[in-house]
């Protein structure tokens, strides 16, 4: 009996509690890219929304810790936007509003089915508990 719980508690540990953090790991990297796209999105609104000519234009930029730069924007119709692997193309402001939003709809399918994933392990290990619980004959009303 002892090596059924050691073994159930050896799959708890090394197995499913070493997915769920890799999972939970990736949900947080794709809720990032997600607020980061919400974020791009809003700009483009706003951009399109003031008609901007195509002047000049001042910007005022957070690059991380509260270190701010001024920017000088040549072009406000147009923008450079990261498609991947540090590749940028740059779009005019309504054909990135249309990219940002397909990302932005694939990044929340990956959310979705990464919670999913998320829940199916977290199913998983409640089994595995109640199977060492019911091994170990321990009363399932008992609190710790």
């Amino acid at each position: 009996m002892d090596g059924k719980v050691e073994q159930y508690e050896e799959f708890i540990n090394e197995k499913l509690l070493a997915d769920l953090r890799k999972v939970e790991a990736r949900l947080t990297k794709v809720f990032l890219q997600l607020t980061e796209f919400q974020t791009l999105q809003s700009i483009i609104k706003k951009l399109e929304e003031k008609k901007l000519p195509s002047s000049h234009m001042h910007a005022y930029t957070d690059l991380g810790c509260n270190f701010r730069v001024q920017a000088h924007v040549v072009d406000p119709t147009t923008m450079f936007i990261n498609l991947g692997l540090e590749t940028y193309v740059e779009m005019p402001l309504e054909q990135a509003s249309k990219y940002v939003a397909a990302r932005t709809k694939a990044l929340e399918a990956a959310v979705n089915s990464l919670k999913g994933a998320e829940f199916q392990i977290k199913a998983n290990i409640r089994i595995m508990y109640e199977g060492l619980r019911e091994i170990q004959n321990i009363d399932p009303d008992f609190a710790e």
